[in-house]
């Protein structure tokens, strides 16, 4: 997987030359419930406090991805 660098990068290169990958496969951002059900999936078994709202989460990380941090 790559991830999107700012600014122009050499990463933007390699992928890109002869022989590297067979296909390229989008995956578009998440919508609103599918990031409430990723953040359900990934916090299950997780402790965190009662007051915790995951739809509220989800509802404000609309352009957040996996490779955001």
């Amino acid at each position: 997987m790559m991830h999107d660098l700012p600014g122009l990068s050499i990463m933007h290169f390699l992928p890109n030359r002869p022989g590297r990958f067979d296909h390229v496969v989008e995956v578009p951002l998440a919508d609103e419930a599918g990031r409430l059900e990723i953040l359900i999936k990934a916090t299950s078994g997780m402790p965190h406090r009662e007051d915790v709202d995951l739809g509220q989460i989800a509802r404000a990380t609309h352009t957040y991805t996996g490779l955001s941090c």
